[in-house]
């Protein structure tokens, strides 16, 4: 006892010296996130302007009127209702695409539909709304399965019988934390069959479920109950985040768009090639490249001979793009050992000193930048996807429209953040040659990477030909076709076609949103009163059935075919007047690239 009691004497400065100068690296720490974060200007006005238009109460008439008009097609028809002469049911305009089924945001499972409770307003309409989607298909059954997010967990919808989807389990959002009206950022990705899950929620970090087990649930489904679970594991070295990206072939998963509750992140990175038992391999931050809205990374197959089998991810990064070497990544710093594997490095790092405590250590991570480019009139630099063969990339920008439609432009941003109270960012440009088409139909920017070390740009850009103004969000690419979420004009479907000067043409969709066929107006909402950032968030088409499902965000889940053969009997006009195949309209914009 008395040589325990001395060892608890000597060990005692120690220990305070240790929480000292734990707290004093957390502080410092919390510091630069908050720093980081503030800097992500665009993404923090962004939010707000999103919020405010979501929030507009004259716009929840329109979510009423969407709802009834789709409850009232499928009240009259049970099973797919087929486009027929431009229309779905007669209440929604289309091409080459059947509503095979749709799920009201109410019957998605989430605990808390029909609570009207919440901060102020914001949440009248059911406490419900849908925010990005994925999909998974079981292997053991061959059933396909929706993973919807929504403001307060993730909807697992079986799709064993298309034309009677049912939400079978609803997973929790963490520890049941909610950051009221302003948590509508829920983000899903698959590696095997466990599902990832991040949200803007404080705290909230990654959660992983294991899909395998969801054949139980639906096998023992009753009508209108939705079992409530929660998450398998929860990855909790970051908190909030505003997407979840994949890099299938390292096993990894990262948490991107990173909220001051996180570490300085601009990639925080989880091992998760053995899936029981993930580990955090640190967060990767680049102050030039920030905060990083949306990633993909891919295995690269592509023309560049000097790039050919590297780990690549293309980054967005709010006002430029960046393509860089995921397998590059390493510890830096005179505090590193070169000789260490990256899981030895952050065991050695998981407080911040090495094995005698003596001090922090100067070691980051680090990796190879290939290039940085962007181009004229950027708004938002929001997310994108490689083509199959990783020789073109295709990018959505989130504010072009609104920002043209009044002749703005960027000028600088720097040092915004010190009065966001300020009317709309530091925007403002006197363009007599930006058309009424071109400021407000949503733009898809297709660049050429075929040379990843070379100048990259300018790209040429394809003009959604809707019949209404309406902004993009999220893309991905699947057998030669691209399929968007145009917000307000819904689930479109392009074709790609190399050898046309924009390089693609738009050949189905179902528009979705069709009571908001304006823009927002951020000083005058009497211009526009509708919610041009509601509808169609995404668009996914992964399925080997065919089948595609869009998420609408105060509406619920749609389940969709598109008919690409072109033998199909289901067509339309398309809603600009033009031919259903119209490639829309093509024009070039600069842009600059660099090196690293």
């Amino acid at each position: 006892h008395v040589h325990a009691e001395e060892d608890s004497r000597r060990m005692a400065p120690l220990a305070l010296a240790l929480v000292l100068a734990g707290v004093a690296a957390a502080t410092q720490q919390v510091e630069v996130a908050q720093e980081a974060h503030r800097a992500s200007v665009m993404y923090t006005r962004a939010r707000a302007l999103k919020l405010g238009a979501h929030q507009n109460a004259p716009s929840h008439k329109h979510v009423r009127a969407n709802r009834e008009r789709v409850q009232r097609m499928k009240t009259h028809v049970d099973g797919p209702v087929p486009c027929e002469d431009g229309m779905i049911g007669g209440e929604y305009n289309c091409s080459n695409m059947d509503l095979v089924d749709y799920v009201v945001c109410a019957d998605l499972g989430t605990p808390l539909a029909g609570r009207t409770d919440f901060v102020g307003s914001s949440l009248a309409i059911d406490g419900c709304w849908v925010s990005d989607i994925w999909g998974w298909t079981d292997p053991a059954t061959g059933y396909e399965y929706a993973l919807v997010g929504m403001w307060d967990g993730t909807s697992i919808v079986s799709l064993a019988d298309p034309t009677h989807a049912q939400a079978v389990v609803f997973v929790n959002t963490t520890d049941n934390l909610l950051d009221g009206w302003e948590n509508i950022w829920r983000d899903i990705k698959v590696v095997g069959d466990v599902m990832y899950v991040g949200a803007e929620v404080t705290y909230h970090g990654i959660q992983a479920f294991d899909l395998t087990q969801v054949e139980a649930y639906r096998a023992s489904a009753t009508e209108g109950v939705v079992p409530t679970v929660s998450a398998d594991w929860i990855g909790r070295d970051i908190g909030s985040t505003h997407n979840i990206v994949t890099a299938e072939s390292l096993g990894w998963v990262m948490g991107v768009g990173m909220e001051p509750d996180s570490p300085a992140c601009s990639l925080g990175i989880y091992d998760v090639s053995d899936s029981a038992a993930p580990y955090f391999v640190g967060c990767y931050y680049d102050p030039d490249i920030n905060y990083v809205h949306d990633a993909h990374c891919v295995q690269y197959a592509g023309p560049d001979a000097d790039h050919q089998g590297k780990h690549l991810c293309a980054l967005w990064a709010e006002t430029d793009m960046y393509i860089v070497d995921l397998g590059s990544l390493r510890w830096e710093g005179p505090g590193c050992d070169g000789s260490e594997t990256l899981r030895e490095r952050r065991r050695k790092l998981q407080f911040g000193y090495v094995e005698d405590y003596e001090a922090p250590l100067a070691c980051e991570l680090t990796l190879d930048i290939i290039s940085n480019f962007t181009y004229d009139e950027a708004g938002y630099v929001h997310q994108g996807w490689f083509s199959e063969d990783h020789a073109t990339l295709y990018t959505d920008d989130e504010l072009d429209e609104v920002m043209r439609r009044r002749g703005w432009g960027i000028t600088h941003y720097e040092g915004l953040y010190d009065d966001l109270d300020d009317a709309y960012w530091y925007f403002f440009r006197d363009d007599d040659d930006v058309s009424v088409v071109d400021a407000d139909h949503s733009r898809t920017f297709v660049f050429d990477v075929s040379d990843l070390d070379g100048e990259i740009g300018p790209p040429t850009e394809f003009v959604t030909p809707s019949a209404h103004p309406s902004v993009d969000h999220n893309l991905y690419v699947k057998d030669g076709y691209l399929y968007q979420a145009a917000y307000t004009s819904g689930a479109r479907v392009r074709k790609i076609v190399p050898d046309t000067a924009v390089g693609i043409e738009e050949v189905a969709y179902m528009d979705i949103e069709t009571t908001c066929e304006c823009l927002y107006n951020y000083h005058n909402h009497s211009e526009c009163a509708c919610d041009p950032w509601g509808g169609t968030w995404t668009h996914y088409p992964y399925f080997d059935s065919g089948l595609t499902i869009a998420g609408n965000q105060l509406q619920g889940l749609f389940i969709l075919r598109p008919l690409l053969d072109d033998t199909s009997s289901s067509s339309g006009d398309d809603d600009s007047g033009e031919s259903p195949h119209s490639g829309g309209s093509s024009k070039s914009s600069s842009s600059s690239s660099s090196s690293s």
